[in-house]
């Protein structure tokens, strides 16, 4: 080749597009923005079928309400079934401390007579801190009997609470305390203040007069509740049978 000549070079030939499609990505977000029917399909839904969802969700809610309230119920029932069986229990195995019989204190003329009451417990365990006392006296005809309780004396009110023993005074002379056993016999005594004439029995004999018993019984049981009996008789005419009092006769 000649020096300063130069070979004439042939035009570029343009590269044709490939027309090859470009392959998509996975990627939602790589295909553009989401639409919102895209996210939610139930925008689509029609306005009916979102209605109904709403009154079934309602629906499920108020069932749930209304079995929680079953079962809630059925559990206070339990609860109470469950209380009630436990208090029958501790009633059954508690002590129970009353009147058994009036013991037959020979009403006859110029003798002094000897009232007394036989108490017993009847329950299953034993009285703890058992105190007793009895008093009898004479009512005429016509005249209202109430029991009188003096201050030296220990009573208890006529009530049907449970409560703790208060504080009996020193000079008490039922201050003395005792157990009485399932099944164990206690007799408090009361000794008239002077013998009976001829014109008292005949008194008792034809209705102008009656003697009245009447007295008291406290004691604690096992859990340490206190416990009180109150119990009241009079003899009838022929001065050996008795019957009960209409009032002052309870138990808790």
């Amino acid at each position: 080749m000649a020096r300063g000549k130069h070979k004439k070079r042939k035009p570029h030939e343009l590269k044709t597009l490939d027309k090859t499609p470009i392959p998509t990505s996975d990627h939602p977000f790589e295909q553009g923005p989401p639409t919102l029917a895209s996210v939610s399909p139930r925008v689509n839904e029609p306005r009916a079928s979102l209605g109904l969802r709403k009154v079934a969700g309602n629906y499920a809610g108020f069932v749930t309400l209304i079995l929680t309230l079953i079962l809630a119920w059925i559990y206070w029932n339990q609860l109470q079934v469950m209380r009630g069986q436990l208090r029958e229990m501790s009633l059954e195995n508690r002590p129970w401390v009353g009147p058994e019989k009036v013991v037959d204190p020979h009403l006859v003329a110029n003798s002094v007579p000897t009232y007394g009451v036989v108490l017993t417990n009847t329950g299953k365990t034993p009285a703890f801190n058992f105190r007793t006392g009895m008093r009898a006296v004479p009512v005429k005809r016509g005249e209202a009997f109430k029991p009188s309780f003096p201050d030296w004396s220990y009573a208890c009110r006529p009530t049907h609470t449970s409560r703790r023993s208060p504080q009996v005074p020193a000079d008490n002379h039922s201050r003395s305390l005792s157990v009485l056993f399932p099944g164990m016999h206690s007799t408090p005594y009361e000794l008239a203040v002077g013998p009976l004439s001829q014109s008292n029995i005949e008194e008792l004999e034809n209705g102008a007069l009656a003697i009245y018993l009447y007295g008291w019984a406290s004691y604690e049981d096992t859990e340490h509740n206190f416990h009180c009996t109150n119990f009241c008789s009079f003899f009838s005419t022929d001065l050996v049978n008795s019957y009960n009092c209409t009032e002052y006769n309870d138990a808790d």
